[in-house]
This record gives C-alpha cells, sequence and structure tokens, in this order.
C-alpha cells in the first residue's frame, strides 16, 4: 500500500507531498522510515540489561528526529486520527524501550513514563515556534509550557492506563 501511495506523491527536500496538500504519504513514509531505526535502535538497547535510562532517552530521540523531519510543514495533518494514530504507533515503540516497559503498556501511560510529548503536541508546538512574531526563545518557552498544559489535560481525560 505505501509503494501506491508513492507512486501518486513526489519528495521535496525530503517531504512528500501529493496532489491535495494532505501530507499523509509523507506521516506514512516518516512512519516506516522510523520504524527501521527503531528496528536497528532495539538492538543497541534491549529491554533486560543495556544502557541506561538517559542513554536510551538519547537514542529514543534520534529516532523522534526521523520522525519529526518537517514537522512544520505537515504539523496540521495531525488533526486526522489515522495519521496521528500512525506516528502514535511509531512513538510507543520509541517510549517502551525508553522506559524498559511491556509491550502490553498502553500509548498515553508509556510516553508519560518514558517522558515523550506525544508526536501531535510536539508537532504543533514545533509549528508555533516557526510562525510566531514573538522571539524565537520567548516563544519556544511559552509553546512548551502550553504543550505540556495540553499533554496533561490528555492525561488527565484519557482512560486507557489509568
Amino acid at each position: 500500500m505505501l509503494v501506491e501511495i508513492l507512486k501518486i506523491s513526489v519528495k521535496y527536500l525530503g517531504v512528500w507531498l501529493n496532489s491535495a496538500v494532505s501530507f499523509g504519504p509523507h506521516v506514512r513514509a516518516a512512519a516506516a522510515k522510523t520504524e527501521n531505526v527503531i528496528n536497528a535502535l532495539s538492538k543497541l538497547m534491549p529491554n533486560i540489561g543495556g544502557p541506561t535510562e538517559q542513554k536510551r532517552k538519547i537514542l529514543g530521540s534520534v529516532a523522534q528526529s526521523v520522525m519529526m523531519y518537517g514537522a512544520v510543514l505537515w504539523a496540521d495533518a495531525m488533526y486526522v486520527a489515522t495519521y496521528r494514530d500512525a506516528l502514535h504507533i511509531v512513538q510507543r515503540r520509541i517510549a517502551l524501550r525508553i522506559c524498559r516497559a511491556y509491550r502490553t503498556v498502553f500509548y498515553d501511560a508509556v510516553t508519560v513514563l518514558a517522558r515523550v510529548i506525544p508526536a501531535h503536541l510536539s508537532a504543533k508546538e514545533r509549528k508555533r515556534v516557526f510562525y510566531s512574531e514573538l522571539p524565537k526563545q520567548e516563544e519556544a518557552r511559552l509553546s512548551k509550557v502550553d504543550t505540556l498544559e495540553r499533554w496533561q489535560r490528555e492525561w488527565s481525560e484519557a482512560r486507557k492506563g489509568e
């Protein structure tokens, strides 16, 4: 299915575009690419033994960076549940490795345990900072506070992983 999607899209500066400018092809391609990175990193950080949590967090940030490439452009695609879920599936695997959790732990819970901001919130934060008219440092600080408040609200309202 991914091959079919990529046939009707064009890659420009690492971002997949289609005629509808929905960024769906990019989100799917980013999820697939991040999945490959996670598979490689999983060999470096097994759940039993392996590096400390700080080192796992650094290795996890590599996968996060691959996933969030171009987030300023495709942040609005996170309003579509299918695209948001595609990134959450991959991000959940990153968080599971960071905190050495079992694969049965829910997404909301494991992101809190690993202290990994959910992809949809992180993408919106990056877009807000990029397009802000305030000085970047000030906007980055305000955006981080807003993102953490939104994450807290989502966590408080989540029914899974209570």
